[in-house]
């Protein structure tokens, strides 16, 4: 099984994700990693789980947290997991930052 590789910019979604929850509270906030840690750690165990959209990335949108969503994709050497991005934006910029990460860690 090929191994994942998380994004270098994902703690800062992450951390971003966080950010608007907290907003409601510590406690919805915290409840937000927790769902985004079992979504992520399940995407791992079964990658395929998830299937490919038309733009060519898999989306695992987090349980009772639709508004947010992991991205991630098979590389030739292995998964990279790209972002944890809001999905109510401009698909259009989703996806070009999509892109841009990853051909950054295409790179590494």
């Amino acid at each position: 099984m090929k191994p994942f590789r998380l994004a270098e910019d994902l703690p800062a979604d992450l951390q971003a994700a966080y950010d608007f929850y907290r907003q409601r509270s510590a406690a919805v906030a915290d409840r937000f990693v927790s769902a985004y840690a079992e979504t992520r750690d399940r995407l791992i165990a079964q990658p395929s789980l998830f299937r490919v959209r038309s733009h060519g990335w898999r989306q695992a949108i987090i349980p009772k947290f639709p508004r947010y969503g992991i991205f991630y994709k098979e590389m030739d050497a292995f998964w990279l997991i790209a972002g944890v991005v809001s999905t109510v934006q401009d698909p259009d910029n989703l996806l070009a930052r999509l892109l841009i990460r990853e051909a950054t860690e295409d790179r590494h």
